[in-house]
């Protein structure tokens, strides 16, 4: 053969491998963009009822957010920390107020930045796992539906706007795509943890991945260390006269916080000052057989213990022993691959993936989980499951693990599956949710409530805390109401003084000379 032949011969076979790998890349960029189709519908399909119908799940802490976001889009306030508090970085009011002010002051209005929320971090979670773990996008995708399709309760959760349940998702994968750029670490980490101290446990984490990996000691890493605690100091002292002259109790109010307190001092307040072995473990068993299955969706629980207003439940009897017993599989399988012997000949063993990032999305997980279980003094219930949001962190790292490091097909189709159809249980559980809210769409009694009160044309209410700040909220504040138990905001509480003449109690017992109005009684 010539060498133009030999010659013509090498651009052909050069030409077909390049249009191969152009053809592989095309058809990777097309999966990928199904599923982030398929992201963005679960995660908009799980919010639907919770941003559709105000009533699902809403209270007078929420309420709260929402006034304070409507109050920064009327530039009327310009709050750090929530109102009433000095802790719980604002964001949600921050990024709820253009969406309030375009439009208007609603529950919809102030849950859809957390619907975006929720999607940017599905679409972080499957994008990182197929990265790290050389995952093709549709199998990234496995692991990461125990967020995505997040069942109703784990969702309200997510969707809940009192100031940190979906954001530590967001900064605990913004900062493992950081770990090497120690200034953006160090200021995604500094409004994380100034927004929800859970932050911290991506700290630790990484701290224990990278002692395994043995950098730790580094002096490139301490390097970086010093220059994210230099920042992370800096940052805080920047943010003093923020924190002290910040509308403290909405408009009117700057200067008003307490400089003294922090989410360090709220986070160890919160932990039980006595040592009680019998109390942890009781707790912990609680987690483990109760508490972590109803997050997931598959321990039978009725929504409305969780504030959710519908009658329906989500999981089911049996279902969550099933469930620890595949997961607990999995984990001691993957126990199995990684201490077992490897063979010495390289070329007969593909090289594996690096199994960091789920090992950090593990330990995160396992931390939460711990945490909100040894921290607290009575036992744990439903009602504080947004302490232990992140430990769903801990079946999706697993998960994406054993689809990584699993050489049988077999086991790797059947963990697909079982995922699968946990996921065909939540889906359901959600259509039971909107089936009931649209064959019961009956506002609640706070909607009447307020409607009624601004229909008879009272503009000045005092009431307890919960009914208040729904009926401020609610009305727009075009009924001011002012709470006789815990005052959040001091303008409320002073229009209503400076209008007693014409101000009505709300009470929910009845009172002499009362006058029903839904289920509360107008008093004088």
């Amino acid at each position: 053969m010539s060498l133009p032949s030999r010659l013509s011969r090498r651009r052909l076979v050069d030409a077909s491998a390049g249009g191969g790998a152009r053809a592989n890349l095309a058809a990777t960029r097309n999966e990928g963009l199904v599923v982030l189709l398929i992201v963005t519908l679960l995660v908009v399909g799980r919010s639907l009822v919770f941003v559709i119908f105000e009533h699902a799940q809403f209270d007078a802490d929420q309420a709260i957010t929402g006034l304070m976001a409507k109050h920064i889009a009327e530039l009327r306030a310009f709050p750090f920390y929530a109102y009433a508090s000095d802790y719980v970085l604002v964001v949600e009011a921050w990024l709820a107020a253009p969406f309030l002010a375009l439009f208007g002051t609603s529950v919809a209005a102030l849950r859809l930045p957390l619907v975006l929320l929720n999607l940017v971090t599905g679409v972080l979670l499957v994008t990182i796992l197929g990265r790290e773990l050389y995952l093709r996008p549709v199998v990234a995708l496995i692991p990461a539906l125990f967020f995505v399709a997040a069942p109703p309760v784990l969702a309200a959760e997510l969707l809940t706007a009192t100031g940190g349940n979906v954001e530590p998702f967001v900064y605990v994968l913004l900062l493992w795509l950081t770990r090497e750029r120690p200034v953006a670490f160090g200021i995604i980490f500094l409004v994380g943890f100034m927004n929800r101290e859970f932050t911290a446990y991506a700290a630790s984490a990484l701290l224990l991945v990278e002692a395994l990996q043995g950098r730790l000691w580094q002096i490139d890493n301490l390097r970086q260390k010093a220059v994210v605690l230099g920042v992370v100091a800096v940052g805080w002292l920047l943010t003093g006269p923020l924190r002290t002259g910040a509308d403290a109790m909405g408009p009117g109010t700057a200067g008003m916080s307490n400089p003294s307190a922090s989410n360090v001092s709220v986070a160890v307040g919160f932990l039980c000052p006595s040592l009680d072995l019998s109390r942890m473990g009781a707790n912990l068993t609680s987690l483990v057989t109760t508490q972590m299955g109803t997050l997931l969706g598959v321990a039978p629980f009725r929504l409305r213990d969780v504030n959710i207003n519908s009658p329906t439940r989500q999981g089911g009897w049996g279902l969550w022993p099933v469930f620890c017993l595949v997961i607990a599989g999995a984990a001691c399988r993957l126990a199995w691959l990684a201490w077992r012997p490897r063979r010495q000949d390289a070329q007969s063993e593909p090289s594996r993936p690096a199994p960091w990032f789920a090992l950090y999305l593990a330990l995160i997980g396992l931390q939460s989980g711990v945490v909100w279980a040894v921290s607290r003094c009575g036992p744990l219930n439903s009602m504080t499951l947004r302490y232990g949001l992140l430990a769903v962190l801990l079946p999706v790292a697993i998960v994406a693990l054993h689809l990584a490091l699993e050489r049988s097909v077999t086991w790797r189709r059947l963990m697909m599956l079982f995922v699968i159809c946990w996921t065909a249980i939540s889906c359901r559980a959600h259509g039971d949710l909107l089936a009931h809210y649209l064959s019961h769409s009956q506002p609640d009694d706070y909607r009447r409530l307020s409607d009624e009160l601004v229909a008879r044309g009272i503009r000045y209410v005092q009431a307890d805390y919960w009914t208040a700040y729904m009926i401020d909220f609610l009305t727009d504040e075009r009924v001011i109401a002012t709470a006789t138990d815990y005052v959040r905001v001091r303008e409320y509480d002073i229009a209503v003084a400076g209008h007693a003449n014409e101000a009505v109690l709300l009470s929910r017992r009845p009172c002499p000379g009362g006058e029903p109005i839904g289920h509360r009684y107008i008093c004088k």
